[in-house]
């Protein structure tokens, strides 16, 4: 126990007693506890906590890099912490294989009703790769709707061309669809951006089928849940699947909300800007993209969140690279970027934007919201521009190859007659990797979506 402080008297601990302190010019050669004495003592003990709280704070807290602040060493350390050697660079090598071996097999194309009027468009997809089913969101005018589609994991593949009265009975929604994501545990998330009807969350979980009927649906319009609140506010943006566990997150004009599988429910973290994008770093950890240009971190451990990171404008990408502290991020008309986030001071309110570890050899823009997405174990970036998609190297930001996605149409449609106001600009991506193995990009545009495989 501290003992009390006595004006004038000194206590000293070893010897467990209070002595009178001595002013200096009047202590003698038998007096201890002088003036000097003391305040020499205090400086000392006062520099030893000092050390201690320094010692502990490097083993408790993440500090900032050195090395990659160095821009000659930045590449090399960005090699070694994502496990690629300098002189064993297989992730590398395969991954560049894999960008030019890329060739179209398929094209998924939903007809247009007139070579006048406006196909339906591909809002976003998402495939199953436990039974091989691409799971795609349309809207044709007021008609917003959901369905999926059987496709042959094989190398020879058919082109499939639907017709809009199959007699299928796909699920309607009263509004466009913003995003869709499958959890691990095969249950389906599909979000709504919200018009005359406020935005909803719906849930579905996915029937077990035999990957060689392709007759039976996965979905069922009528087993559909539906989550609000008026948490969400006006729109959501976003929403992505949490790869280690059986929850979800979404991102709306209001904030950010992790969801449960188990109990359908929805804990919302309101913010000052729109969520725009997001994904999860580890299986606590998601980091959210802003509109105002902050990337914010939420840990779902401890419910707490801090902005880390400061783009130049606003967020319209961002998706994890396997490692834990870093992520890629676009926004809005600039370049797409690595994050290092143990660069970034805190707090980063009323400070420049934050200095990326890695820039990628990009001429334009990233085309729109969410239209980058990344396989860290080739090693590969893929990115949606305005006429094709882009594949980068995760290791240093090199382009590896251009792919270009051409407007697609009905067999019965003259090129020449369709309207070019009809056609849509705005591509989509995903990369994913079937259960063959083999690696797959699926891209959608205007009312087709192509499948580039390896």
């Amino acid at each position: 126990m501290e003992r009390r402080q006595i004006p004038g008297f000194y206590y000293d601990e070893s010897r467990n007693k209070y002595f009178k302190i001595t002013a200096d010019h009047l202590a003698t050669s038998s007096d201890v506890y002088t003036r000097s004495f003391v305040e020499k003592t205090a400086e000392d003990k006062k520099r030893s906590e000092h050390e201690a709280r320094r010692k502990r704070a490097r083993l408790q807290l993440v500090t900032r890099s050195k090395v990659l602040k160095n821009p000659f060493a930045a590449e090399a350390g960005l090699l070694r912490e994502i496990h690629v050697s300098a002189r064993i660079d297989c992730v590398h090598t395969w991954g560049k294989a894999c960008a030019r071996g890329f060739r179209k097999e398929y094209d998924f194309v939903y007809p247009r009703r007139s070579p006048s009027r406006r196909a339906p468009q591909v809002d976003c997809i998402e495939y199953d790769t436990a039974t091989d089913n691409l799971i795609m969101a349309f809207t044709d005018r007021r008609r917003h709707w959901l369905t999926d589609y059987y496709i042959q994991s094989g190398p020879k593949v058919n082109r499939v061309r639907p017709s809009p009265d199959d007699g299928r009975t796909d699920s309607l929604f009263p509004s466009q669809l913003s995003s869709l994501t499958l959890t691990r545990d095969r249950m389906l998330v599909a979000t709504t951006i919200g018009d005359a009807m406020p935005p909803s969350i719906y849930l579905c979980r996915l029937k077990e089928q035999n990957t060689t009927d392709a007759t039976q649906r996965l979905t069922d319009h009528d087993v559909w849940e539906q989550l609000q609140s008026p948490m969400l506010g006006t729109t959501v943006w976003t929403s992505r699947a949490n790869p280690e566990r059986a929850e979800f997150a979404i991102g709306s004009s209001r904030g950010f909300g992790i969801g449960t599988v188990e109990t359908s429910g929805l804990h919302f973290v309101q913010t000052q800007s729109d969520a725009q994008s997001l994904d999860w770093l580890n299986a606590h950890v998601l980091a959210v993209g802003h509109r105002n240009g902050a990337v914010k971190l939420y840990d779902t451990r401890s419910k707490g969140k801090v902005s880390r990171l400061r783009l130049p404008g606003p967020v319209t990408s961002l998706r994890g690279t396997g490692n834990e502290t870093k992520l890629v991020a676009c926004w809005n008309q600039g370049s797409m970027d690595m994050y290092d986030l143990r660069t970034a001071s805190l707090p980063v309110k009323r400070k420049p934007p934050t200095e990326p570890v890695l820039e990628f050899d990009s001429e334009d823009p990233v085309s729109g919201r969410d239209q980058i997405d990344i396989k860290a174990e080739l090693g590969l970036v893929v990115a949606a521009k305005t006429d094709g998609i882009d594949i980068y190297s995760l290791r240093n930001g090199e382009r590896l190859r251009r792919l270009v996605v051409p407007t697609q149409s009905s067999p019965e449609d003259d090129p020449a007659t369709i309207n070019p106001a009809t056609v849509n600009s705005a591509i989509g991506v995903k990369l994913i990797e079937d259960k063959r193995g083999c690696v797959r990009l699926l891209a959608s545009r205007d009312n087709a979506i192509a499948d580039f495989r390896w």
